[in-house]
């Protein structure tokens, strides 16, 4: 496997990574139960594959939690994303708190390396500039 730098953060990826939502889900849609999902996951990691992309709106954090639980944390990139527009526009940092705690516990990790928003158009770029970069910056 090949590996690259990811932009200017320092973080080592590999130049292949697994996407775990799309149409199937990292196989879930075929295998209602995970298991060929978490069998997947570890089969990428056994060809050298570190970077894991998820989110919450995916439902598939709990399959990758299952599969890197027994990898050393250091050894992955993982990636989720916070689903845009929020349930609680009102209160967006207790909002994404939670929905930040959740993943991880899906994740069975105590520390996400990479955290999006997820779905924001265009048209809230400003919105989620102003609301959630703060939250984003404290939960760090």
């Amino acid at each position: 496997m090949d590996y690259t730098l990811l932009g200017n953060t320092g973080i080592k990826v590999s130049v292949a990574g697994l996407g775990c939502g799309g149409p199937s889900l990292v196989g879930l849609k075929q295998d209602k139960s995970g298991r060929l999902s978490i069998d997947l996951v570890r089969q990428a990691i056994e060809l050298g594959v570190n970077f894991f992309d998820t989110a919450e709106s995916y439902g598939t954090e709990h399959v990758v939690g299952q599969a890197i639980a027994e990898v050393p944390r250091d050894r992955l990139v993982v990636s989720t994303k916070k689903t845009f527009p929020l349930s609680d526009n009102g209160n967006p940092e207790k909002e994404i708190r939670r929905s930040l705690e959740q993943s991880l516990k899906q994740l069975r990790t105590d520390y996400i390396d990479i955290y999006h928003v997820h779905g924001v158009g265009p048209k809230d770029y400003g919105y989620a500039k102003e609301r959630f970069m703060p939250v984003f910056k404290k939960l760090v």
